[in-house]
């Protein structure tokens, strides 16, 4: 991502199930100081529109389909300048700051890369710049949007910062004494953030 021109801050949304490149992008993302926005998997086109144009994503990484949705012609629907646009290099009247599209499994569409072309070696001098963006980022710097159910009027994008996150994970893993020898059973979406009530452990 650094090599294709991201820079710290940038926004790059993710629109996905759970899978483990999620986690791949999550780490990327943080290391280069870019915020990962959390899309909503059953955002059709009127809703991932919104989202993509409130936080000014620059990038989306996507899966192909999940359930019902279909993700490619949801994002065609939207970017009809897909169609003739080269990979990395869109120009959209309707979400005017998206540039790069990524689909997270193989098969070739017009206006996407691949993420496994982004995991080829990317030579020295990303390497060597991103040592520099890794040199800046603050504990204290945006990582993560994660959006609000809109439940209330339009959704509204909650901002996590690397400490936010870091913070939460180790207190509920010292309030319900989590240790290395345990597992846990994700049973929830990576796109959105999930109930901590441990109160049934207080007395553990």
């Amino acid at each position: 991502m650094v090599q294709l021109g991201f820079e710290r801050g940038d926004r790059i949304g993710i629109y996905s199930p759970n899978n483990y490149e999620w986690i791949i992008v999550q780490y990327a993302a943080a290391i280069a100081g870019l915020v990962l926005v959390n899309i909503n998997p059953a955002y059709q086109s009127i809703e991932l529109k919104y989202a993509l144009n409130k936080v000014g994503c620059k990038g989306i990484i996507t899966a192909d389909k999940f359930k019902k949705s279909n993700y490619i012609e949801i994002l065609n629907e939207i970017l009809p300048e897909l169609q003739t646009s080269k990979p990395n290099e869109l120009s959209s009247g309707s979400v005017p700051g998206l540039k790069l599209l990524i689909r997270i499994d193989d098969e070739k569409t017009p206006g996407f890369m691949n993420l496994k072309d982004l995991l080829e070696n990317p030579g020295s001098d990303a390497f060597k710049k991103l040592s520099q963006m890794e040199n800046l980022i603050s504990p204290e710097d945006a990582t993560n949007i994660q959006f609000t159910s809109g439940t209330t009027g339009s959704p509204k994008g909650a901002t996590l910062s690397h400490v936010n996150i870091l913070n939460n994970g180790e207190r509920i893993a010292q309030r319900i004494k989590f240790t290395d020898q345990d597992k846990i059973a994700l049973s929830v979406p990576l796109y959105h953030c999930f109930g901590d009530d441990c109160r049934e452990y207080r007395s553990s």
